[in-house]
């Protein structure tokens, strides 16, 4: 595929990739060993988001961790 058709399709996604970004790091994601809850809230609104992309499979795996929220650090795939 060209640069330039590359970069042509970059561009009509600019708009959606600076909301997607902006929505997310809106959502504090602070280690409990830094005192924070946790990954929980950002994750589940990334699995929101990409909900809707193409992807074949979007699995999670929780991370048990007593002194995040809801007691998981979640890890997500995308393929």
């Amino acid at each position: 595929m060209e640069m330039r058709v590359v970069s042509e399709e970059i561009e009509k996604l600019r708009d959606e990739m600076w909301n997607v970004l902006m929505g997310l790091v809106k959502i504090p994601a602070i280690s409990p060993d830094s005192g924070g809850e946790g990954e929980y809230d950002k994750a589940q609104k990334l699995l929101e988001i990409i909900k809707g992309w193409p992807f074949d499979k979007i699995e999670r795996y929780d991370a048990p961790d007593e002194r995040a929220k809801n007691g998981v650090r979640p890890n997500i795939l995308a393929y």
